[in-house]
């Protein structure tokens, strides 16, 4: 199992009775005890560092989300997304790349000449494309409605 099939099934069970989940990153400082799960289950406390920033950005992020499951919209500000013309280029190259080296290799190999030579990359991409779905079917994860995630939120 991912990791973060993992989360979502952990959220899964306890969405009833968790109003949220927040990801953090704490600092301590190097002269305190880092804050262990033993240390709190112990009721020893420990220094940390959380940033006024981050804390900012939450709720901003949850201010968006909730303006965006009332309206249905993120607003007004449309920001284009301009593609440098290098990462173009690289795209582009690659696949020139690689294809013009198959050719050379199967022209080398006289791979093509025959049925069976030919059957062969046919068996071999065909493997290569099941183990990427299969992959792809099991790493995905459920994702609720709109009517759910707004009906979660309290918006209806």
């Amino acid at each position: 199992m991912c990791k973060y099939q993992g989360f979502v099934l952990a959220v899964n069970i306890v969405r009833d009775f968790v109003p949220a989940i927040y990801d953090m990153t704490v600092i301590t400082p190097k002269d305190s005890p880092a804050p262990t799960l033993l240390r709190i289950l112990k009721g020893q406390s420990s220094v940390i560092h959380v940033s006024r920033w981050c804390k900012d950005i939450f709720m901003a992020k949850d201010a968006l989300l909730d303006k965006h499951m009332a309206t249905g919209t993120f607003g007004d500000e449309i920001r284009p997304l301009g593609r440098p013309m290098k990462s173009l280029l690289v795209v582009l190259s690659w696949p020139c790349l690689l294809l013009h080296g198959a050719y050379r290799f199967f022209q080398w190999t006289q791979l093509l000449s025959t049925w069976k030579g030919a059957l062969l990359p046919t068996a071999v991409l065909a493997l290569v494309a099941a183990t990427m779905h299969f992959f792809i079917t099991v790493s995905q994860s459920e994702r609720p409605s709109s009517t759910t995630a707004a009906s979660q939120r309290g918006i209806r």
